[in-house]
């Protein structure tokens, strides 16, 4: 049957007319999309996992606190389900569209999120796209889930800066492990820049629009190197930025307060001045801004477990342990 509009006279000898309007019902089948999205063809139920790939997949070590998860699909039930699955290890802030989790980005520290590719107006390419283009939040990791498997589209999520691509449908297990494990890889090599004193940011730093930023930050600390009153204030007026930015940024790349960076950014030059070998290391503290040779040595000890006189010993009988 086709569509059709009829046009009588009202009955009982009313003026006006009668207008009936008559829709098709293929439609209004027509109408929905053609695929529509289901938590059953979105996720493999946890009674259907072995046990043993069930201990295999999970990392056993906790996360050290708490992050902050975001989750974003267009189908309310998906969005539930994940929701619910997440909020006994994280905190869970849930998006309808890509454009609501922008939104949220713009107010609230989020540390990791999980979007569907398969999103209306908004897919989930361009919104992490738009993640990792905006310096004020490109530091954040962005799992994608996705029904498209050719390589295509694998390629495409990789050149919006997706930092993991999960095939659906998938397992919640198989989700938290990959969750948790890109968690933990980023707290560990966080932790590595931080207790190493010849290691870079590159170690640290996973696109290269945060290591811009992160070298430009090195940069204006080391040409203010020997002044000790150097600040954040003074490190967010020459970025151009507000100081909750510069704090919430870089706290989001490498894990640490802007105040300890700078701290990390002197003890670092220190010990490459210490492997150049032109000044002593009595002299090397002051070069670098600390008031003094006690506090330096305080300072470098609590860092890298090791007093300025022992990192020298070290690298003299093993140049190649300094990196270590």
């Amino acid at each position: 049957m086709n569509g059709k509009i009829e046009v009588s006279d009202r009955e009982g000898g009313e003026n006006g007319v009668s207008i009936s309007v008559y829709f098709p019902k293929q439609a209004a089948i027509t109408a929905l999309p053609q695929v529509a999205k289901r938590v059953e063809d979105t996720i493999i139920p946890e009674n259907s996992i072995e046990e043993n790939e069930l201990e295999s997949t999970l990392p056993g070590e906790p996360l050290k606190k708490q992050y902050a998860i975001m989750v974003v699909d267009d189908n309310p039930e998906i969005l539930d389900f994940l929701s619910k699955i997440l909020s006994e290890e994280y905190f869970v802030i849930s998006a309808s569209s890509g454009e609501e989790a922008l939104q949220i980005l713009e107010k609230n520290n989020i540390d990791l999120i999980i979007s569907d590719v398969m999103m209306e107006e908004m897919d989930g390419f361009e919104l992490c796209g738009k993640i990792k283009s905006n310096i004020n939040i490109s530091h954040v990791p962005v799992i994608l889930l996705t029904a498209k498997t050719d390589t295509e589209s694998k390629i495409k999520g990789l050149e919006a800066g997706a930092d993991a691509y999960i095939e659906k449908p998938f397992s919640p297990f198989h989700l938290k492990a990959q969750l948790l494990n890109l968690l933990k890889k980023r707290e560990s090599q966080q932790k590595t820049y931080a207790s190493t004193p010849l290691s870079d940011l590159h170690s640290a730093v996973h696109n290269k629009l945060d290591e811009e930023f992160m070298n430009k930050c090195t940069e204006i600390i080391q040409n203010n190197i020997e002044d000790s009153e150097f600040s954040v204030n003074t490190l967010a007026q020459e970025l151009g930025m507000s100081r909750t930015s510069v704090f919430t940024k870089i706290k989001g790349i490498i894990g640490m307060t802007p105040n300890d960076f700078i701290k990390v950014t002197r003890l670092k030059k220190a010990c490459k001045m210490m492997v150049e070998g032109e000044y002593r290391v009595t002299e090397i503290g002051f070069l670098v801004g600390f008031s003094s040779s006690s506090y330096f040595a305080k300072c470098f000890q609590k860092q890298f477990g090791m007093l300025p006189t022992e990192f020298l010993k070290k690298i003299k009988e093993d140049p190649s342990s300094a990196t270590k």
